[in-house]
């Protein structure tokens, strides 16, 4: 059929329901030929060559086709769509509006009435008279009054100190400095928070998390740039040669817009675009405010709450908004040669957002940025090679690294890092069933393994 048949213009192939877009401005004389040809086998459509026997439906094939013309979509519905589209997501923009407006009064107000530290007071005539006479029974401890204080005296100085009548060398004597950065010291407090668990220099951690958001903005230039040009170059083949089979499209719903044949697929991920500026946003008035609480000299900036480091939402943000771009050129012509462009940030946003959600409670255990986006590549390879070799060796060899990964990552969260992965851990792994098959026992941890277990037979199950 491809030597005697000429297939010009628009075409397509399909099995039992199709749609072609018909635009007027590809037909000046407002007329336009339907032609249908039956193939000889439906190899085309299945990849299987099979052909039936000639007395299963005479020495032709039969089909019986209606062909149905209906107008399109207008202008102005094109229009509307867009409009609405657009005005939904523009609602979350007034609603953080009005919410960041809301908290910045409450924020102003509180501050106003708050009494403005005095710089002629020391920081040990600053501290009441009950926390000093509350050092005597904590046997060595660091009272909450003082471990809020320690970052405001570290911002009040020690210069009027400097300027006491006291005649003692401070050199000859130890200040103790020690006991506000060593851990072990730090822990030992009455009132323990999660600040108090960041030992780590605020300056290095915020340089280490930013590098996130570089890396990010990096791949995402080089990732896109050849995406681009690819389905520029889909497009155009598309409407040159008319063949249609190229990109599988829903055409029945597909809506051409300009030189693009399915506007309405690539329009749809504004939203992500649209979410992710508002992301980006929100974090940097955030980030901005912490910044000036800390020149401020705020002591619950300073020492209460989880430390910030907002490294890690600037690349969720843009994660999210190449994931929309991402999305929008797979949609201009999807395929199996492009399927990765539409999934390959959505795993980076799911990774980003467990470091996010795991950093958030282990301030001082910093994810190397490197070794993070390397993992992420191998993900999105092994996504790759299931689309175009998800055979059955593939998927079982794949199920069982996927269940090896599980058992080795809930070891690690279990232990809490305090186990080897060498050549003798099966060697200990046997002995452990066995002493246990011998005479059971209680879990060391049993929260930490139910959880574990719950979160194991849900990530199997899926």
């Amino acid at each position: 059929m491809d030597r005697n048949v000429e297939f010009t213009g628009t075409y397509q192939t399909t099995t039992k329901s199709s749609a072609i877009t018909v635009q007027r401005n590809e037909f000046r004389s407002r007329s336009f030929y339907v032609v249908l040809v039956v193939r000889a086998m439906d190899y085309a459509c299945t990849d299987f060559a099979t052909i039936a026997p000639m007395n299963m439906h005479g020495a032709h094939r039969i089909k019986q086709i209606s062909v149905v013309i209906e107008p399109t979509i207008t202008y102005n519905q094109y229009m509307i769509a867009i409009i609405v589209t657009v005005s939904v997501f523009l609602c979350f923009y007034i609603i953080a509006a009005v919410v960041a407006a809301f908290q910045y009064l409450l924020m102003y107000r509180s501050e106003g009435r708050l009494p403005v530290p005095d710089s002629s007071v020391t920081p040990d005539t600053q501290q009441p008279i009950v926390s000093r006479e509350a050092e005597a029974s904590n046997y060595g401890t660091t009272s909450q009054t003082e471990g809020n204080l320690q970052h405001t005296a570290g911002c009040l100085g020690r210069s009027d100190a400097a300027d006491s009548d006291s005649s003692i060398d401070e050199g000859e004597i130890d200040m103790l400095d020690d006991a506000s950065t060593d851990k072990n010291i730090i822990r030992t407090k009455t009132f323990l928070y999660v600040a108090d668990l960041s030992r780590k220099h605020n300056k290095v951690l915020t340089k280490k998390y930013s590098l996130y958001q570089w890396h990010l903005v990096t791949i995402a230039v080089i990732y896109s740039l050849p995406v681009i040009q690819l389905v520029i170059t889909y497009q155009q083949v598309l409407n040159v040669t008319g063949k249609q089979d190229i990109c599988y499209y829903n055409f029945l719903c597909a809506r051409p817009l300009g030189v693009l044949s399915a506007f309405n697929n690539v329009f749809s991920n504004v939203g992500y675009v649209m979410l992710g500026l508002l992301f980006l946003g929100l974090v940097y008035g955030r980030d901005k405010a912490h910044q000036k609480a800390v020149h401020r000299c705020n002591s619950f900036a300073l020492s209460c709450g989880i430390p910030n480091h907002y490294g890690l939402f600037y690349a969720m943000g843009t994660a999210l908004i190449c994931e929309g771009l991402l999305s929008a050129c797979y949609h201009v012509c999807p395929s199996y040669s492009n399927f990765q462009f539409d999934t390959s940030f959505m795993y980076m946003i799911a990774g980003l957002c467990m470091l996010k959600i795991y950093q958030s409670r282990h301030p001082d255990i910093n994810a190397n940025a490197y070794a993070a986006f390397a993992s992420f590549a191998f993900v999105i390879l092994l996504a790759v090679l299931g689309v175009f070799f998800g055979n059955v060796w593939f998927w079982s060899i794949y199920f069982i690294f996927h269940v090896m990964s599980t058992i080795a990552l809930s070891a690690q969260i279990y232990y809490m890092g305090r186990w080897k992965l060498d050549f003798g851990i099966l060697k200990r792994i046997y002995l452990a069933l066995k002493g246990e098959l011998l005479q059971p026992s209680r879990p060391m941890y049993m929260d930490r393994m139910v959880l574990l277990l719950l979160a194991g037979l849900v990530n199997l199950s899926l």
